[in-house]
Formats: C-alpha cells, structure tokens, sequence
C-alpha cells in the first residue's frame, strides 16, 4: 500500500529550498492535491512558497518537476522587486519629491536617484480585446470549490477530490480547452463539445434538457447549434 508523505513546515522546521525541490523532483506523484494545497496554508517562507506552487502547476499538467533553486530565486527576486516598485509608486503619488523620506522607513539607504526607475512605468503595446465576463461555466464552477475548499474537512476523502476538481478546472481554463459533455440516450452515446467560455447557465440547461424524459440526440444537436450563436467567441 503507497505511504503518502506529508510535507508539513510546521513538523519539519529544517526544511530547505533546494530540500523541498530534490523531494517534488523524485516523489512528486507521491503527493495528492490535497497534501499540496494543505502545505500552502502552513506559514512558509516566500521560496517554499514559490516552489510548492511550481509542484501544484507541474501536477496540473502532468509534467515533470524541473524547477531549480536558482530559478526559484529569481523569480522570487521578481516578485519582491514588483511588490518594492508598487509600494514606491503609491508613497510618491500621495507625497511627491517628499516620498523619500516615508520610503526610507520601508528602505534604509533609498535614494532620489532610484526614484525615477522605479515611479516610471513604461507602457507596453497590447492587442485590444474582450475581456471575460466571469459567467463561464468553469470559472463559477472554480468560484463554488473553493467556498468548499474551506469548509471542508482537509483530513477526508471529499477535501482531496474537491483539490483535484480545482486543478483540473484551472488547467483547463489556462489552456481554453472546449467543455465536453458526454451523453447516452436510447443507447447511442454522443459527445457534445461546447466552447471554452460557454456560460454556466447554457451548460446547466443542456444538462437538464438531456435528464428530460423524451429527449433525443437531435434535440441536444438543435440546442447546442442555438447555444453556440450565443456564445461570446474571442
């Protein structure tokens, strides 16, 4: 019978970066969504951080675990350096050439010469377009787990379905991968697939017409073609 290991900070005070890597990279099908996300709610250190969410995102797409520690500093490097530009930015929109000094509170040694790399932001070309509505069928389904994501038991079945349920709807909303539903009537079993941002009531409704007594195939074919017209296609 396979032994889960749990990767606990809190049982494991001595746990390193380039540990928690060299772990993630010969076990990391060892762990379930629910011993990954539960790490997550442990007070970590940034880099453990950065590292078990490269272990979630490598297990969502079935790939293996490459991450580096050196990779894994630079990019926490990035994100300290946007988090220490974006707190410039708003000392000196609310004081001017005065930020300086409330700067230095947050950065002993800041100076004026700093200031303007770090108060201007260039602006990048980007293509215009639609932006979602938030009323897709994956993306309610996501919003609905994880009210359940923390108020359930994280020690039980149930917790750990519901994380590979959040992982397998993440990943494919990241990668904008059609909604297939699969339906059996009168003995013939059809695949319906629906675009990546179909809208949860359109889904909701396809399912109830095909629990509906009398339905046939060619009602689902006529209400999808109809369902696709109303679909918004970016």
């Amino acid at each position: 019978m396979a032994c889960t290991i749990e990767i606990q900070p809190v049982q494991l005070p001595n746990l390193t970066g380039q540990d928690l890597i060299e772990e993630f990279s010969s076990n990391l099908k060892k762990y379930t969504w629910a011993d990954l996300f539960n790490v997550l709610d442990f007070e970590l250190s940034p880099i453990v951080k950065i590292i078990v969410r490269a272990a979630i995102r490598a297990k969502e797409q079935n790939k293996p675990f490459v991450l580096t520690l050196e990779r894994a500093i630079s990019r926490l490097n990035q994100i300290e350096n946007t988090k220490r530009k974006n707190i410039i930015r708003r000392l000196y929109k609310k004081w001017g050439l005065f930020a300086i000094h409330e700067i230095n509170k947050l950065y002993p040694g800041y100076n004026a010469e700093m200031l303007p790399a770090d108060v201007l932001i260039k602006n990048s070309k980007r293509k215009p377009g639609k932006k979602k509505t938030g009323d897709d069928f994956r993306t309610r389904q996501l919003a609905k787990l994880e009210i359940q994501y923390y108020i359930t038991n994280k020690n039980s079945t149930a917790f750990n379905k519901i994380c590979e349920r959040i992982a397998s709807l993440t990943a494919a909303l990241k990668l904008r991968r059609p909604i297939v539903l699969t339906v059996k009537l009168q003995g013939e079993v059809y695949a319906y697939p629906f675009h990546w941002l179909t809208s949860e009531r359109i889904i909701k409704d396809f399912h109830a017409l095909a629990n509906k007594k009398g339905s046939t195939h060619a009602m689902l074919q006529e209400y999808r073609a109809v369902s696709i017209d109303r679909t918004v296609k970016f």
